[in-house]
């Protein structure tokens, strides 16, 4: 997975400020039980309890809807299996039906597709929580053709965007130079079960 950039940063500020605040807390509570600690421990109170609280954090508790009801994260969780389709603005070209797994957690993420034909893997990414059409998603990928791809296409960088609409993404993509086609995307979860409430989608 590679870092992920939020429009506006303001989210990831307010974080590491609360993370700081409770990190000295807890700090200067166990400064008040010091003497029950082993030695070790007496030393690390403040970075340890920052790195552990960071931690839970960007894993577990980011994904709280009710961090999101508060306004504290406003980061959709999208994590999991994904299907769509890829319509080509090219009118003789085929539609083609893909699959797209999306591993994420508040710091990192991973976008991968696959087609018949090729595989793409998102290099950099960026979400824009305060979108005219709500949140939004792009990113820059690079796509490797697999053997079964013509001749012509070769290994070609390019972007999509995207808005989400609870369980469905939608938008459009574009190629760099090298294959210079476009189209439309539309991707729809593939299990919604785990992740029932649009509250994961939330606008802040």
């Amino acid at each position: 997975m590679h870092y992920y950039s939020i429009i506006p940063f303001k989210e990831r500020m307010m974080v590491y400020i609360i993370i700081v605040v409770l990190s000295t807390l807890l700090a200067i509570g166990i400064s008040w039980i010091k003497d029950l600690w082993p030695g070790w421990l007496k030393i690390v109170p403040v970075p340890g309890s920052m790195g552990i609280i960071y931690f839970i954090f960007n894993k577990w508790l980011w994904k709280m809807p009710l961090l999101k009801a508060l306004g504290l994260v406003c980061i959709p969780d999208l994590r999991g299996e994904w299907i769509g389709t890829i319509r080509p603005g090219d009118q003789t070209m085929d539609e083609l039906k893909c699959e797209v797994t999306i591993r994420q957690d508040w710091e990192r993420i991973s976008i991968v597709m696959e087609t018949e034909y090729s595989k793409s893997q998102s290099e950099m990414v960026f979400f824009n929580t305060r979108s005219a059409e709500g949140i939004s998603l792009s990113y820059l990928y690079r796509n490797n053709p697999n053997s079964s791809a013509v001749q012509s296409m070769n290994m070609h960088q390019g972007t999509v965007s995207l808005v989400i609409k609870e369980h469905v993404l939608e938008g459009y993509y574009y190629t760099g130079r090298g294959r210079q086609t476009f189209g439309d995307l539309s991707l729809k979860r593939k299990n919604t079960t785990d992740f029932n409430g649009s509250m994961r989608y939330r606008r802040c």
